[in-house]
This record gives structure tokens, C-alpha cells and sequence, in this order.
């Protein structure tokens, strides 16, 4: 199935936890040896009505004071 196959049968879905968690990642990047992302991920829904991931992104700000 092509991705407009999957997009007009409403068979991908979305997750954007980006926006919400920015604003906590870089708070978090502050403590000493921790991280966090914030992520959007891409799923597929399958035949027998699982979501299968395709895609994740997983975004850092780059902190100048700090290695990566």
C-alpha cells in the first residue's frame, strides 16, 4: 500500500508529544547526566488492528554549554 493508499483509507496515525514536551526537555537537560526527547512517531494500522510504527523523531536542543 503506497503512503496516499494509507493516508486516504485513515490507516496512519500521528503521536506529537514534540510541543507538549519541549519546554520539559530543556528543563531536564539541565541536570547533570540526564536527557530527554521530546518525540512525534508515525504508525500504521495494520489488518488485524495493531499500530505499527514507521517513523519516530526524536528532537534535543543543542546546548551550547553542554557536550552531546
Amino acid at each position: 500500500m503506497s503512503f496516499d493508499e494509507a493516508l486516504e483509507n485513515k490507516r496512519l496515525f500521528m503521536l506529537d508529544y514534540h510541543d507538549l514536551l519541549l519546554p520539559y526537555v530543556n528543563k531536564v537537560r539541565e541536570l547533570d547526566d540526564s536527557t530527554l526527547y521530546a518525540s512525534r512517531t508515525l504508525f500504521f494500522l495494520n489488518d488485524d488492528s495493531t499500530l505499527r510504527p514507521v517513523a519516530i523523531e526524536l528532537t534535543r536542543p543543542q546546548d551550547v554549554n553542554r557536550p552531546q
